[in-house]
């Protein structure tokens, strides 16, 4: 539950980064940690959850 928690904070953080930073490499940074982050949640739902969703 905390980690989805986190996981919003993350992705709002990274959406407002988004809107706010005018270089294109740091919106590449900011994109890739948010899939990163994506990912993350799926492998830990794969291994908690114990089947493929």
């Amino acid at each position: 539950m905390l980690f989805m928690l986190y996981l919003a904070a993350l992705s709002t953080l990274s959406i407002k980064a988004l809107w706010q930073s005018k270089s294109f490499a740091i919106k590449a940074v900011w994109i890739k940690l948010f899939v990163g982050a994506l990912l993350v949640n799926w492998v830990v739902k794969l291994v908690i959850g114990g089947g493929y969703y």
